[in-house]
């Protein structure tokens, strides 16, 4: 799909759509817990229907509901055949689940799409391979088997808080206890912390230790009730787009929520200037890698280099994202460096640039957009359909804050 953007006011209020992290933790915590659970304020994406997807083909019932989702668990230790499970493109929902459907040892296969089957799994393979357990790729398929018992689990952990999620949902429901650790400094730390809150709203305990967790064994899954609040992801293109040019009120945050990725609004709110300009700034994105795309685009907009660190992972999401920003922002005569695990932006006056391309991720098409409206000039998006995968609705809601959007196929 195509998207045209075209100048012109904008302004109005908005709610960003309910957090994708913390949806797709609620989901399998309700998944596993004996009972009716309700999780308000779902919304759909490709994502999140792929963990529900997934779900359902472990057993457990999810029905949709105008509040949100219903939902009555299941053990992850019942059946007994070989059970295969597309993820679509979800790192989440393929990395989530391979501890949990592991606690059997049911012969499992999970179907990816897109750069997903070439994401990063090698904590997985070493763990498995480790316990003599199999665990091999086949083209876009992922096959392995458990059971995985209690014990010690160490892993890497500079590639992503993803794995030890997976490994912190499944290992508690094993009889004994166990212990994660990682070694070197934790990728994304923040967002361990928020399965750990959303597990003990399901009745699900760990302990932190030195480098890693105290996961008591033995426990059980309970039903609860769980409100999904708003994401500070996509927010992040929103708020972006409000510092630059004014007039958006974005409603249903939660200042006291745990995401990692509210620390863009502790950035914006450092670098404004009292004239209203924006400094550049430094920004190390280690914790909250999912900005790196927005904030490639507020360097634009900003007096001087802005330098952006601890984004070597950017490589390995559903696009190469340094590489793909940098390509589709020089088009707009901006000034852009990048290197392994950095990039730089200068700000500087911005040209409507030629047809640019999504590079299939949703984060590349959101940011290029927000560019579009920043700068207010005129901008062609080619494979703005990535969108859905996070945020269906996104192009919609830039039209109800009076942005010009026109689609075509």
């Amino acid at each position: 799909m195509r998207v045209n953007i075209l100048p012109g006011p904008v302004g109005g209020k908005i709610t960003p759509p309910p957090s994708k992290s913390l949806a797709h933790r609620a989901v399998l915590c309700a998944a596993l817990a004996e009972g009716e659970s309700a999780i308000q304020n779902l919304s759909q994406s490709e994502d999140i229907d792929a963990t529900l997807r997934a779900v359902r083909a472990l057993g457990a019932r999810a029905m949709q509901t105008k509040a949100g989702l219903a939902a009555w668990g299941t053990s992850p230790f019942a059946g007994s055949g070989p059970l295969c499970i597309d993820c679509g493109e979800s790192g989440s929902t393929l990395r989530f689940l391979v501890p949990i459907l592991a606690l059997s040892g049911r012969k499992i296969t999970l179907i990816g799409h897109g750069r997903l089957p070439q994401r990063p799994m090698e904590p997985y393979e070493q763990l498995f391979l480790q316990r003599g357990l199999p665990f091999f790729k086949e083209g876009d398929a992922l096959h392995f088997s458990g059971p995985l018992k209690a014990g010690d689990y160490t892993l890497s952990g500079g590639i992503s808080s993803q794995f030890f999620t997976g490994l912190l949902l499944a290992l508690p429901l094993l009889k004994g206890q166990s212990r994660i650790f990682w070694q070197g400094e934790l990728a994304s730390a923040g967002y361990l912390e928020l399965t750990r809150a959303v597990q003990a709203r399901f009745g699900v305990v760990s302990e932190p230790i030195q480098n890693g967790l105290l996961v008591p064994g033995g426990q059980t899954y309970r039903p609860a009730r769980f409100t999904v609040p708003a994401d500070n992801s996509q927010s992040a293109f929103l708020q972006v787009m409000n510092e630059v040019r004014g007039g958006i009120q974005i409603e249903g945050l939660d200042p006291e929520s745990r995401q990692p990725d509210g620390e863009i609004s502790r950035l914006l709110h450092s670098i404004r200037r009292p004239d209203g300009t924006l400094d550049a700034f430094c920004a190390d994105i280690q914790n909250c890698p999912d900005l790196g795309p927005i904030l490639m685009v507020l360097g634009l907009f900003c007096k001087g280099r802005s330098l952006i660190t601890g984004a070597g992972r950017l490589r390995l999401k559903e696009s190469d994202r340094l590489a793909a920003m940098q390509t589709e922002l020089l088009k707009f005569g901006a000034r852009v460096e990048t290197g392994l695990d950095w990039a730089a932006v200068t700000g500087g006056p911005l040209i409507p640039p030629p047809p640019l391309q999504g590079h299939g991720d949703h984060r590349i098409v959101m940011a290029l957009a927000a560019a579009a409206v920043s700068a207010n000039i005129p901008v062609q998006i080619e494979g703005a359909e990535a969108v859905a995968k996070s945020w269906p609705e996104f192009f919609n809601c830039l039209q109800t804050l009076g942005v010009r959007v026109s689609s075509h196929p």
